[in-house]
């Protein structure tokens, strides 16, 4: 999904910054979990890549004197907002062990 090396995900990804993996050095090192995971959710994931709103849309913010524009910002980033905490809540309902047997592992 990522598209990328599995082995570079986790550095790039922000999981151990996130309390969510930790590393180990020599032949049996490499990456595992810190948490179970019943205990770790898709919220938790999608923070660790993408800590901040699921919106990238760079409004205006102020760049111009145009009323209608300011007030279309404004409606645009309400619906933003909404939608960022509609997608959150349901993110925080599914834990990786969900996933995991839900692929029949």
């Amino acid at each position: 999904m990522l598209d990328t090396n599995p082995v570079v995900a986790p550095n790039d990804g922000g999981l151990r910054k996130a309390g969510l993996v930790e590393t180990g050095i020599g032949p049996r090192g490499g990456w595992r979990l810190i948490r179970s995971l019943d205990e770790i959710t898709l919220l938790d994931v999608h923070n660790a890549f993408q800590p901040t709103s699921v919106s990238n849309i760079d409004l205006a913010a102020g760049a111009s004197d145009c009323t209608v524009e300011h007030a279309a910002d404004a409606a645009v980033r309400l619906a933003l907002d909404a939608a960022t905490h509609t997608l959150e809540e349901a993110l925080a309902r599914y834990t990786l062990a969900e996933v995991r047997a839900s692929a029949g592992f």
